[in-house]
């Protein structure tokens, strides 16, 4: 490397501004680079960023401004009160301060916390809180630097819970997450605030929460009383305590990668009715399930250390987050004796994994179900139109082919209502409830399976069933119907 870069790369170290900006610049250039290959349109996202009015988070506000001013993006600050704290009005009363300087929306609530574990709690009322404002095209940017990342791997290890650092991205409601200081020391963050004119410009130019000083709060304990100690002896811990963390980050990550791979392999393909296989998506371990994603239990892991590591992974691809060790390990106690044959294991709100006739499900929360589709007031074919917590299909043929539906202008579309039974002219009758049990369709998918009728007469249970006596009637239509119902 030449004298000239050397010297570039040291200015920079220096110069905390820049730092901090290019770390931000960064992210924002590679989502609008995502966001403008997206087919959806090239609008930019809302730039949200966490500020609770301290240092971290108000110099990651006037930063974030700064770098998004240069790409013309939109940035919103979000300000959660946690009703905790005496001087709490104040310091959202500071933050929307902040936001009219620097001319940008300013969001706040009062969070209602609920009794019990106060931090977890706030945590978990703070993230909701996050989730409802952050679309789908949008990103949140959160202030946790290289300080908290020691803090948070102790935390996490004395309380039995491993010791994964905080992630530097995930998903948070419908858009992502990012954390562009875990790569920086809060010395960093104070250079910035004590040189930056608009902060400065405050008689205080952040608050200062008391409550951090409380040492009975576990993250204050360690922050004030353990890493002082621990660096006094080993000064060099927080980098050892971080690589340490990442190393087992990047083994989670790993196995995450693997296990995304393997679930988008189990929903691409040919498409297939539901309860078969697809012929070519690699045999027994994968299945594509009309649409749905389930994976093969002989995928998980045997021992209880190993298995709870695929689940947290597996939890990760399927909803942005890792569930807990505890109900993790309840899962795999359940999968011995599931209640009505299904075992659940709920990660968030919408979203569960959950076991059923040796397959495992990644369940989202269910869409409404219509009262009734008229088919042919939908549009010419193929349409696709959301069902429960799915999709259902349907496509037209020239010819028929197994499980096609001559095409009639009154088929119509409904959910089960229960006690619906098959019946034939040749006396043949099965309640529609076994039909869907003999072809192991989950019990929760059973309730909303939706059902083809022609006036009063069921026709055809999509990729399951069809009823000969309709196709003998219908023989000479020179249009066939295929109808899929992908849960």
């Amino acid at each position: 490397m030449s004298s000239e870069a050397v010297s570039i790369l040291s200015t920079q170290r220096d110069n905390p501004t820049q730092q901090i900006e290019q770390s931000i610049n960064m992210i924002l250039q590679g989502v609008l680079g995502e966001r403008n290959q997206d087919p959806r349109g090239s609008a930019a996202p809302v730039i949200y960023v966490a500020c609770s009015g301290g240092l971290d988070s108000s110099v990651l506000l006037v930063a974030t401004v700064a770098v998004a001013q240069q790409i013309g993006a939109e940035v919103v600050a979000l300000h959660a009160q946690h009703g905790i704290a005496e001087a709490g009005e104040r310091w959202a009363d500071h933050v929307e301060a902040l936001c009219k300087k620097l001319d940008i929306r300013f969001v706040t609530e009062r969070l209602q916390i609920p009794s019990g574990n106060l931090e977890g709690n706030a945590r978990a009322a703070r993230y909701e809180f996050f989730s409802r404002w952050v679309g789908s095209r949008d990103i949140l940017l959160l202030a946790h630097h290289r300080d908290d990342q020691s803090e948070t791997i102790l935390q996490r290890l004395f309380s039995g819970r491993g010791i994964l650092p905080i992630r530097p991205q995930g998903r948070v409601g419908q858009g992502r997450f990012y954390r562009p200081f875990l790569e920086m020391n809060r010395q960093i963050l104070e250079a910035f605030g004590a040189q930056d004119s608009i902060l400065q410009s405050f008689s205080d130019p952040w608050v200062d929460d008391p409550s951090n000083l409380d040492t009975t709060f576990q993250r204050n304990f360690i922050r004030h009383e353990l890493l002082p100690r621990l660096k006094s002896r080993w000064p060099e811990i927080d980098r050892h305590l971080v690589r340490v963390g990442s190393q087992i980050m990047g083994q989670s990550s790993a196995l995450e990668h693997t296990l995304a791979a393997l679930v988008d392999r189990a929903i691409v393909g040919e498409r297939v009715g539901i309860g078969e296989y697809s012929a070519g998506v690699d045999g027994p371990a994968l299945a594509r399930n009309g649409g749905g994603k389930k994976l093969s239990l002989h995928l998980l892991p045997r021992s209880e250390a190993s298995a709870i590591a695929w689940l947290r992974a597996l939890s990760v691809v399927h909803a942005g987050k890792a569930c807990s060790d505890r109900s993790a390990r309840a899962f795999l106690q359940e999968l011995h004796t599931p209640a009505n044959g299904v075992a659940i294991l709920k990660i968030t709100a919408s979203h569960e994994l959950r076991s059923y006739a040796g397959d495992l499900y990644l369940v989202q929360s269910e869409s409404a179900v219509p009262a009734h589709i008229q088919l042919a007031q939908m549009g010419p074919p193929p349409v696709q139109t959301p069902w429960a917590c799915g999709t259902v299909e349907w496509w037209m043929m020239t010819e028929p082919e197994p499980l096609s539906v001559p095409w009639h202008e009154r088929l119509v579309l409904q959910p089960r209502r229960g006690g619906e039974v098959l019946e034939q002219a040749d006396g043949w009758s099965c309640p529609v409830k076994k039909m869907l049990a003999r072809h192991k369709i989950p019990p929760w998918q059973r309730d909303s399976f939706p059902l083809l009728y022609l006036d009063e007469q069921i026709v055809c249970l999509p990729g399951l069933w069809v009823s000969e006596d309709y196709a003998k009637q219908a023989l000479g239509v020179s249009q066939h119907l295929i109808c899929r119902y992908a849960p």
